[in-house]
This record gives structure tokens, sequence and C-alpha cells, in this order.
């Protein structure tokens, strides 16, 4: 049981770790040190984030809450995903339908088809970043590729055996 934190640690730990207060705001929150003296405020606190078991605590509620922040976004781009494919497949039936009917598409089916597409592409880009980076390179001429380029027929012919 040494390795326990005390609810007031814990309390610290979680405010810092995850509610991102500094050391001051989480020590003034879990110790109700709102009448201490700022510089005892200040060593306390950090005196605590130094502990071994509180900082590895910290890091603990850094992670899960990176964790969660990472999920709700995951969430919220494929509730968006699934809205722009409503809209592909919706319109998709009526532009078949139109077909299927000898009739000429809609124009606002197809704005809607190319806004959702377009939607889409933009999701994609938030979630798939991709960077190129061009570089470019410098070689220094040396007179090597020249200088193969000149070389007579049959002059490496002895060193294939």
């Amino acid at each position: 049981m040494a390795d326990k934190l005390t609810p007031k640690q814990e309390a610290f730990a979680f405010a810092v770790g995850y509610e991102k207060l500094s050391y001051k705001e989480a020590y003034i929150k879990a110790y109700n040190a709102e009448k201490m003296a700022v510089n005892t405020i200040y060593r306390k606190a950090h005196s605590l984030a130094n502990n071994g078991k509180i900082r590895a605590r910290i890091d603990h509620y850094v992670l899960e809450q990176q964790r969660e922040a990472r999920l709700a976004v995951d969430w919220d781009y494929k509730k968006q995903f699934e809205e722009y494919r409503f809209v592909l497949i919706k319109n998709k039936k009526d532009i078949l339908k139109a077909d299927k009917n000898g009739q000429a598409a809609k124009h606002a089916n197809n704005t809607a088809i190319l806004g959702a597409l377009a939607g889409i592409e933009n999701l994609l880009d938030k979630v798939i970043p991709v960077e190129v980076e061009e570089t470019e390179t410098e070689f220094e001429d040396d007179g090597l590729i020249e200088a193969l380029s000149n070389t007579p027929k049959g002059l490496w012919e002895d060193e294939k055996n």
C-alpha cells in the first residue's frame, strides 16, 4: 500500500495531468490552499510534482486525456463521414431513378454529390495529413557520368570473367 497516493495527491495529479492546471492551481484545488502564502504554494506544488509516484500518476493522466481526445476527434470524423456518405447514397439513388425514367439528373443532386465529395476530401486531408516536402539535393559534378558515357565499348570486358 506504500505506492498508493493519498486522495489529495491523486487530486493534484489529476488536476495537473488531465485538467491541464498549473502546479499552483492544482495544489490550491487539491489542498484548499487559498489562504497559504504564494511562495509556500509554489514550493509545495513543485515538490509534489517532482515526487516519483505523483509524477507517474500525472503522466498516466496526460496519456489518458490525450487518448480520450483522440477518440472524440475520431468519433466526430466518423460522424461527419457518415453524413457525407448518406448524402452521396441518397443523391446517387435519385440520379439513377431519374436516369431509369429517362429524365435528366437534377442540378441539386449533382451539387449535393460534389459538395459531399469535397467534404470527404477535406475530411481526409484532416484525418490523414499528407506532408510532401520537395527537397533539392545538389550533387557536385565530378565528371564520373560523362566519363562512363564516353567509355569505349569492350573496355571492361576482361573484368566480367
